[in-house]
């Protein structure tokens, strides 16, 4: 635990580093198997609706930017 912050900012570099790369990756592919696009139809329907033909397209053009908010609560040994 002496150094669980560091560990935590490690980790969340990582993860952070991680989660950039999958984003690119569905980008590159034009698909979207998270939902971005639910998301984008409930909060700006009319600006989903317009793009909704080419979503994909749209997704690949889009810019995320990703925030990891990470906390340590306990550490030990793992069976």
């Amino acid at each position: 635990m002496e150094n669980s912050e560091e560990m935590a900012y490690k980790l969340s570099k990582e993860m952070k580093k991680n989660i950039e790369k999958l984003i690119h990756k569905f980008q590159h592919h034009q698909i979207d198997p998270v939902g971005f696009g639910l998301y984008a139809r409930a909060y700006h329907y009319p600006l989903y609706k317009a793009a909704q033909d080419n979503w994909g397209e749209e997704l690949s053009r889009a810019h995320f930017q990703v925030e990891v908010n990470l906390r340590i609560g306990a550490t030990g040994a793992v069976e």
